[in-house]
This record gives C-alpha cells, structure tokens and sequence, in this order.
C-alpha cells in the first residue's frame, strides 16, 4: 500500500511540474510576434505611407464570367457606385472611378509599378531548351 502511495506521489509531483511548464510556456507564447505577420512600413521606396483618404483598393477578381472589386470593405462591379463615383473599369491591380469628367485610378499597390521586361537571349534559350525536354 505505501508503494503505490509513493507512486502515486510521483505521478502528482510529476503531473505539477508539467502543467507549471505549460503555463510558463503559453505565456511566453503570448509574447512572441507572428513571422508571418507583414511589417508596419513594407518600405518601398517612394511609396506614400500615409493614411489614405478616400475610397481604398483592397482587392481585385478577374475571371472569365465576372470582374469584382473589393474597395473600402465593399463588393463592387462595374456600374457600382463608391463615395458619389462610378466604377467604370476594373483591372489587373486598379479600378477606375468617373466622378462627372474626373477619373480617379486606385491602384491595388500603390507606389509599385508594373513594368513587363524582355527576356535576354539567355533566357530564350533557356526556354527553348526546357520546351524540348
């Protein structure tokens, strides 16, 4: 009988100093920031870090049946109205609203521009060469 009680003893000490662990160990978790998480400032050069006024591009779907947009936490389509402007065009990465004669193009990243580069000569081959295999 006294040794299972010592055993039992054991397990109790054993199971105190797990959960006491854990504890420490959540809250430490608590204190850690996410990896993931996108910084403050992304710190693209020339990019306007103020906070926006206005109607903000959250973000685009295109698909072959339908073109939508996501501006200011609204759903919208071409025809819709944001603050008195009508969407007039939805495309790859902006939207353009018509205000009368005034059209105001928000773009999904501003401060970014795309630009399309041509492939080197390296690159054709490199190409070609993977189209043969």
């Amino acid at each position: 009988m006294a040794e299972h009680l010592n055993l039992f003893k054991s397990a109790v000490s054993i199971a105190t100093l797990l959960l006491a662990s854990g504890v420490t160990t959540i809250s430490q978790a608590e204190m850690l920031t996410d990896p993931t998480r996108p910084p403050v400032v992304l710190g693209v050069r020339g990019a306007d870090t103020s906070v926006a006024s206005g109607p903000v591009l959250q973000s685009v779907l295109i698909s072959p049946m339908r073109r939508v947009a996501v501006i200011s936490g609204h759903t919208v389509r071409v025809g819709d109205k944001v603050e008195g402007m009508t969407v007039v065009r939805i495309m790859d990465g902006a939207v353009a609203l018509q205000d009368g004669k005034t059209v105001k193009i928000l773009k999904l990243f501003p401060g970014i521009d795309k630009h399309l580069m041509r492939r080197t000569p390296a690159a054709k081959s490199n190409v070609a060469r993977n189209k043969a295999k």
